[in-house]
């Protein structure tokens, strides 16, 4: 098995050196084989879920949009004439944004971040995801107030993955003795190539919102979608 450290981003400039066809394969533990196409990553707003579009809508001033990959949602907040910097720890995917023409692009992640403060930060496709588990995730919302202005806000969506653990008689079956049932692991395939297993979190709202609410923050659901997706905002 070959080992390539930055295998969306090189997924990311295939497409955009002229590679349409190409797919990426999901591997989980937890889920069946699945496969995303990479010009998924390259879609305009017509073509977004609804979730999607709702978050764009409500994104205002300076903003930061975190794991941005392709940099569709952040040339379409550019083209609004919103202040956007497009944010991704992909190398390739940085080099993808630029050569798109987004203005400001930094490669790096969210908790290297100390010297700017942002009216918004988005985190879409499951964004908040990146933490990979909860104790990860309890550090950013730490951290959230230091990285927003007044007013600022934290746009982002995930999924509830309770439904994993229905029964055919419709009851919930989890092991009390596993971790939050929300993490998962995932390793990704393209072409012959596999990226490091690596950890994802998907967060319910019910838990988040205590989380935030432990730190003083303001949570709010703004919109549902299928399968137990939903859009959420955290304000200080």
């Amino acid at each position: 098995m070959k080992i390539h450290n930055d295998l969306l981003g090189l997924a990311l400039m295939d497409f955009y050196s002229g590679k349409h066809d190409e797919k990426i394969i999901i591997h989980s533990p937890d889920f069946d084989e699945d496969e995303i196409k990479v010009e998924w990553y390259f879609r305009d707003f017509p073509s977004m879920p609804y979730l999607e579009k709702k978050a764009l809508e409500f994104c205002y001033g300076k903003t930061l949009d975190v794991g941005a990959g392709a940099g569709s949602h952040s040339l379409f907040l550019q083209d609004k004439g919103l202040d956007i910097y497009a944010m991704d720890i992909s190398a390739g995917a940085c080099n993808v944004m630029r050569s798109r023409g987004i203005s400001a692009v930094i490669q790096g992640d969210i908790f290297q971040l100390t010297s700017n403060k942002w009216d918004t930060i988005l985190m879409m496709m499951n964004g908040i995801g990146v933490f990979g588990n909860i104790n990860n995730l309890d550090a950013f919302l730490e951290k959230l107030p230091s990285l927003l202005n007044p007013g600022g806000q934290l746009l982002f969506d995930s999924t509830n993955l309770i439904y994993l653990f229905e029964n055919e008689q419709g009851e919930i079956e989890i092991d009390l003795n596993r971790e939050y049932y929300g993490q998962i692991s995932f390793q990704l395939e393209y072409r012959d190539l596999y990226s490091p297993k690596f950890d994802w979190l998907y967060m319910d709202y019910d838990t988040l919102s205590s989380m935030a609410d432990s730190k003083g923050l303001h949570t709010e659901l703004l919109a549902t979608g299928e399968n137990y997706h939903y859009l959420a905002r955290i304000r200080i």
